[in-house]
């Protein structure tokens, strides 16, 4: 018998009170506004995404549950915080005032449950959000103490299994970087000059959802690109007919896909006979054959200097990067022998860290699955009669 049924069955064997939130905790939102963060803050800043920001002040010092009050984190999002923190104006803090409550339980519960039960309580404007009363009226199982520290024992050494897992994949982009880093003495050229550009159709024969075709020739967007791979199986397809009548790229194997538009700097290696590409992708391919094309897909994953040149200044709604900023991009050509050393070195690192069916992904997500399955099994409790 495990420790957490032996507890269950010594303490509360015929079931847990249910409580809800309102009666065990106290629930507000925030004073803060985006524009108040700043980049190396010294306090965490929660809004209404999974990353917090930074604030050098603070709004609360104390033990809470934080999760997104609006937009598309609603039920998705959740934070728990034991210390000083600012928060957002549309973000909701829990802050527990019951002393049989356990704020890392409470977390867990968030995550396995709410998600679940907001669906059917959003308010549904242009965008959805969370009122007050629909967190007041969710129910709590609160079982005794010592059941509460044990399942949240149980569900922090799943979750730290998974950061380890996560950190393995930093470190693959800290070597990769170093293996990149080179001195003055190496020839500096920049893209345009070595490789040729491939740009994806604009006029009149992109293809529209009503032309694709089951089994055709690849027409690639951004969304078909994961880490670092297209998945050709499942991009939309067009006929020959129409692949042969529009005016964008004609894709060979091993043309590198870079996005300008949308996910800045997504990229991916082609591995297919034929393919064309969507108006915000463009294709790169090397004309020299003293650099290799797989060498140049590496140097673009690490260098976030192409990231960064999004047009700031120019007033568009969707942040983009033009062609030409990309043929201006310098960088480093070492001798063939060493590029093929550091393509060779990379790629190891490469299946390691994305393989979806060997690699850290399928870890990861299998660890992830473990932990769910776990996760919510653990949080299911009999009403108490």
């Amino acid at each position: 018998m495990s420790e957490l049924q032996r507890l269950i069955n010594k303490l509360c064997p015929d079931g847990v009170e249910y409580k809800k939130l309102a009666d065990v905790a106290e629930i507000s939102t925030g004073l803060s506004n985006t524009n108040d963060a700043i980049e190396n803050g010294i306090y965490p800043f929660y809004v209404r995404s999974q990353e917090p920001l930074k604030k050098n002040d603070y709004e609360y010092d104390e033990e809470a549950v934080i999760t997104a009050g609006d937009g598309v984190g609603v039920g998705k999002v959740f934070h728990y915080i034991n210390g000083k923190y600012a928060l957002h104006q549309r973000a909701y803090r829990i802050h527990i005032t019951f002393d049989e409550l356990s704020g890392k339980y409470l977390y867990y519960y968030f995550i396995s449950k709410f998600p679940e039960y907001i669906k059917s309580q959003l308010f549904q404007g242009s965008v959805p959000s969370i009122r007050r009363p629909m967190l007041n009226k969710f129910k709590i199982p609160v079982p005794p103490m010592p059941v509460q520290r044990e399942i949240v024992h149980i569900l922090d050494n799943f979750t730290e299994l998974t950061q380890e897992l996560m950190l393995r994949k930093k470190q693959y982009e800290y070597y990769r970087d170093m293996l990149l880093n080179f001195d003055d003495n190496v020839q500096l050229r920049t893209l345009g000059e070595v490789c040729i550009f491939f740009n994806g159709d604009r006029g009149k024969n992109y293809p529209s959802v009503n032309e694709y075709v089951v089994d055709g020739i690849p027409f690639i967007n951004a969304g078909d690109i994961k880490n670092g791979v297209i998945d050709l199986k499942k991009c939309n397809k067009i006929t020959e007919e129409k692949y042969n009548n529009m005016g964008g790229a004609k894709l060979q194997n091993g043309d590198i896909i870079y996005c300008l538009r949308g996910s800045i700097g997504k990229n991916g290696i082609f591995n297919g006979e034929s393919g064309t590409l969507a108006s915000s992708l463009v294709a790169i391919r090397t004309q020299s054959k003293d650099i290799i094309n797989k060498y140049i897909y590496y140097l673009l994953n690490s260098n976030m200097e192409l990231k960064q040149r999004l047009t700031k200044d120019n007033g568009a709604a969707q942040p983009n990067l033009s062609a030409q900023s990309v043929k201006n991009y310098k960088f480093p050509i070492p001798p063939i022998e060493e590029q093929e050393r550091i393509v060779k070195i990379l790629d190891r690192f490469d299946r390691l860290c994305n393989d979806l069916t060997d690699g850290l992904p399928a870890e990861i997500n299998a660890r992830q699955k473990q932990y769910e399955y776990y996760r919510d099994k653990l949080l299911m409790f009999k009403v108490i009669k």
